[in-house]
């Protein structure tokens, strides 16, 4: 956070701007026409797949497996050599206009109908379980 960055005094490569955040809109925008994504955040894999931009997470793991089935994001590691490698790929791919799909459930256009439903069949669950709420007969 710029809180974070402020209290150690870090100092980012001249090239490097460090921006205020961006509003919903704007941010996706900006990724659609960046060269790569690099992000740490859990709704890359979402993004790039959904709006078809080369993305790397810098991550070792991902909780969004069928964006590895489907290829759509890399996960790129921790490390400069394993990012760098993987940054590499993921231009190279979207260069050579290699294929991807999006993953099946990202084509759902009644999402809130299985929230809805989700939520009325697993609340007295998590209540009771999670909560240790007793039912109520």
């Amino acid at each position: 956070s710029r809180k974070f960055i402020e209290q150690r005094n870090f100092q980012f490569h001249p090239l490097v701007q460090s921006l205020k955040p961006f509003g919903f809109l704007d941010y996706n925008k900006l990724q659609m026409n960046a060269y790569c994504v690099l992000s740490d955040s859990g709704t890359l894999s979402e993004e790039s797949a959904m709006l078809n931009f080369a993305g790397v997470l810098i991550r070792t793991s991902t909780e969004r497996p069928e964006v590895l089935d489907k290829g759509t994001v890399v996960i790129g590691g921790i490390t400069t050599k394993d990012i760098s490698q993987a940054l590499e790929m993921a231009v190279s791919m979207r260069d050579n206009q290699e294929k991807t799909e999006m993953p099946d459930d990202y084509h759902d256009t009644n999402v809130s109908v299985k929230v809805v439903k989700l939520i009325q069949s697993y609340a007295k669950i998590v209540n009771e379980t999670v909560w240790g709420r007793k039912r109520q007969y």
